[in-house]
């Protein structure tokens, strides 16, 4: 059972469940139309309910069941 997550959160989740991979913080700001700033406040925000790798100098942002190749 998923608590409930806020509409910027949904948000976030719903451009990782379409892009199908992890995403950087960079290209999650993109696909949101926000700034980098906000979409990793978004990030923080969801808590838990993301995975967050770090990959050389970047970090990988994922859903829990998008495993990275």
């Amino acid at each position: 059972p998923m608590e409930t997550v806020s509409e910027d959160g949904a948000e976030v989740l719903a451009a990782l469940k379409s892009s199908r991979r992890p995403l950087t913080n960079d290209q999650l700001a993109e696909k949101m139309g926000v700034s980098k700033g906000e979409a990793s406040k978004r990030v923080t925000e969801l808590n838990g309910a993301v995975q967050r790798v770090r990959v050389g100098r970047h970090v990988a942002i994922s859903l829990p069941e998008q495993r990275l190749h």
